[in-house]
């Protein structure tokens, strides 16, 4: 009798301890490279992409391969741009996060730009530039937000790269952005990875833990009474 309640107990701590995981689960957005890093220090490393490796895109191609995964432009000039800064037309002192590479696309209306990962992520950050001041809209099918880069308004104009990111204990493959209007949009300087999963609450673990010693101590007590 004794052992079937604290059994059922047990099952409850677990279940509790659980939801509480659960109830923990959020989506949050970063503008800024600090406080991103700060959200993923600890955790396991991220992936650093640069764009430097791949031979200028002069004429651009639907969709960028790396090792990780790959960058398409889809319902649109369907073309993704590899390109040393300086050679980012029509702006070309569009300026890059590090390095001299970075990746961009002609935004048309319904165009968009998608990253997908061969394996999922819960962290996604990026510098981005554009030539509007239009708001980008950011996706990955689960949550949408938006955001507004880094300018280039005029050819020749200099604006430093805005950092975009997203911490989501959900796990997601894919991240797509789109503009209202005609923009280029840069991109550099990726930073992506799966973090640790949410971890159950300490207390949460302390009483699973005393339940289930106290589970096996009465199961042994009735094997010795038998």
């Amino acid at each position: 009798m004794c052992e079937g309640i604290v059994l059922k107990l047990f099952l409850l701590a677990t279940a509790f301890s659980a939801a509480a995981a659960c109830a923990q689960a959020a989506t949050t957005y970063y503008t800024d490279l600090p406080s991103y890093a700060g959200a993923t220090n600890g955790t396991a490393p991220l992936t650093l992409e640069h764009f430097e490796e791949l031979p200028a895109s002069f004429n651009g191609v639907p969709t960028q391969t790396y090792g990780w995964g790959t960058v398409s432009e889809t319902g649109g000039t369907n073309a993704v741009y590899a390109h040393e800064w300086n050679n980012l037309t029509p702006y070309s002192t569009n300026p890059v996060a590090d390095g001299d590479g970075a990746i961009w696309y002609r935004q048309n209306a319904g165009s968009i730009l998608t990253f997908t990962f061969l394996s999922p992520i819960t962290a996604f950050g990026v510098f981005l530039n554009s030539t509007t001041q239009d708001a980008l809209s950011i996706t990955n099918g689960d949550w949408t937000t938006s955001f507004v880069p880094g300018t280039v308004v005029l050819p020749g104009d200099v604006s430093d790269p805005t950092f975009w990111g997203v911490v989501s204990d959900t796990a997601f493959s894919t991240v797509s952005f789109t503009t209202v209007s005609g923009a280029h949009v840069s991109f550099d300087s990726l930073k992506f990875g799966n973090l640790s999963q949410v971890p159950v609450p300490a207390s949460g673990l302390l009483l699973m833990g005393g339940l289930g010693a106290l589970v096996l101590r009465r199961r042994k007590q009735s094997q010795s009474d038998a």
